[in-house]
Order: structure tokens, then sequence, then C-alpha cells
């Protein structure tokens, strides 16, 4: 096995991410939420990542340390295989009281350095490849840092979530529209409705398996929460709702989408209203959802009149090499 080259930095020492690291690392994570005033993550989060990563954590993840053993960056590097293209995930956490600057161009070439040579070798020349990157909307710094390296910003999405205690609208869906149960028998017309709804976004159009894939096939996805608005027997607009494990108590609506024809009626302001009731009435004391800042349909203020907040921001980042 060839030997891991890891960045030179005085003060700190570099190893690969293990078990060993993960008390630390949410003393990191303490750290940088108190002083942004949000919430840490879960200690699963770092059990997630070393189970995803298996045989490749000593390639792809990247811890550097200080002297008394304090967690300074956590990097991890996910490549993503596709056909036309083929993209890496990096993904970097630094600690609010050190060299941001420093360690974090170390730890962003050595994480573009392991995709490149992972990726590269499978590729002919003319094959891009697309590195990704996120960070948080109240990190100006690590913004800074992954644009000083070449990445653009492309697209700024917004994490939202309502009490569901609180007061919701009555729903008022216009007359012509008939709402039903989310039947697999509509899925093809609910994806050339979504392709429809949101033509120009970044996602892009999605064929029968990408759709199966990003949202009906999921093990996340809720039928019994999720609903089809029809005219006529054609579909103009629908929201599918998940579940996921880790949010206890909180029903999340993955996407809803109204094709262009239909903008202007509220149907989008009524499927969201009806989703928040089904939710409650499930027993679910929360709704979450992100929301693309953006949404040329000025998404995220609709969400906002009808009582979500924001939680949180996260800025994704692009770079092709």
């Amino acid at each position: 096995m060839t030997e891991i080259e890891y960045p030179q930095l005085a003060d700190y020492t570099w190893q690969p991410l293990s078990s060993d690291h993960i008390e630390t690392i949410q003393a990191m994570h303490a750290a940088n939420a108190a002083a942004t005033g949000t919430d840490e993550p879960p200690p699963e989060k770092i059990h997630g990542a070393l189970n995803m990563l298996g045989d490749r954590v000593a390639t792809n993840s990247l811890v550097a340390l200080t002297k008394d053993s304090t967690v300074a960056a956590l990097g991890l590097m996910l490549p993503q295989p596709g056909t036309d293209q083929h993209q890496a995930h990096l993904d970097l956490t630094l600690h609010v009281d050190h060299n941001q600057s420093a360690l974090g161009g170390r730890a962003i070439g050595w994480l573009e350095k392991q995709a490149v040579q992972q990726l590269r070798p499978s590729l002919d020349d003319e094959t891009t490849i697309v590195l990704r990157a996120t960070c948080p909307d109240d990190n100006p710094r690590l913004g800074e840092l992954f644009e000083e390296h070449g990445y653009q910003v492309f697209v700024t999405q917004i994490r939202m979530r309502r009490d569901l205690d609180q007061p919701i609208r009555e729903i008022l869906l216009p007359d012509e529209i008939k709402l039903i149960p989310y039947s697999p028998e509509y899925d093809d017309a609910m994806r050339m409705a979504f392709n429809a709804a949101f033509e120009g976004h970044w996602i892009g159009e999605l064929g029968p398996e990408e759709w199966t894939e990003r949202f009906t096939g999921t093990d996340k996805f809720a039928p019994e929460l999720s609903k089809i608005a029809l005219v006529e027997d054609s579909v103009v607009g629908f929201y599918l709702s998940e579940i996921h494990p880790q949010a206890q108590g909180e029903a999340w609506l993955e996407v809803l989408g109204v094709i262009p024809s239909w903008r202007g009626h509220r149907l989008g302001v009524s499927l969201t209203t009806h989703a928040l009731h089904k939710y409650k009435q499930a027993g679910y004391t929360h709704a979450g959802l992100d929301v693309d800042l953006e949404n040329i349909t000025n998404a995220m203020q609709l969400y906002e009149k009808l009582g979500f907040q924001k939680v949180k921001g996260t800025i994704n980042f692009v770079k092709q090499v």
C-alpha cells in the first residue's frame, strides 16, 4: 500500500479519522457551536462517516491535531463516480480557535489531491472532475477559503422548521383540484410535473430511475404522508414527505412542486398547509424542509408566511478540474 503523504504545518500532526478522535471532534463542534450560537452535530455523524468510508478511511479522511491532542481540523473526501462526469464531495470543519487560513488551505489541497488521484486514472482527458463542498452561511471565513482555492458558489440552501403546535391555516384548495394519496401509478406523471415545475433548477431534468432513487425509492420516503393534486386526472402539483430516524418527532417535506400553469392559484400554499395538518394528525410535533435561497418562485417567503423559521443556511460550492 502506498504511504499517505500528509500536509506539513508547524505545531500540528495529521492522521486519518478514527473512533479515538470522536470525543475531541465533539469538543471542536462544541467550541464552534458556542461561537456561532448553532447546534452541534451528534456523535452519530462521525460514526456514520467512519462506516461510510470503511477501508478508505486512510486515504479519504484527515484530522489535524495540536500538541495537546485537540482536533483543530477534520476533512473528509467522498468520491461519487458518475457516467458523464465524476464528482467528489469535500467536507471540512475547522476549529474556531485555530489558524483557519493555514489549516484550511492545507486540508483543502490534500483533499483535492486525494480526489483527483482516485478519480483521474479511470477517466480520459476530456472527462471533467467536479469537486463540491459546503459550509455554513455563518462561517464566512471557510467560504472565503474555498473561493480562494477556485470554488464558486453554486446554491445556498436554507433549512427551516415549524412547530406544529402553532396554529395552522385552513386548507383552501381550488375547486378544480382533486387531492389523492400518493400512488406509484402516478410516479411518471409526477416526475414530468416535477421537471416542468423545476425547469432550470440545478437538479436538472430527472429520468425515471433518477426520480425513484432521489424520491420515491428511498427508505426515508413516507407515502402515507404524501399527496398528489389532480385536475381531470392530470398531475398539476404534489408533495412528497420523508421521515428521518435521527430527527425524532419531525416530518420532512422533501419536495413540493406545482406546474407553471398553476402558479398564482395558491396551490403551493394549499399543499403546504395540507402537509402540515397531515403531519400533526399523524402525531408529529415539527415539520422541516430545505429551500434554495435563489428559488425563482420565492418559496422561502411562502414558507415564512406559513410559520417556518430558519434553522441554518448552507452554502454549496463547486469547482471543475
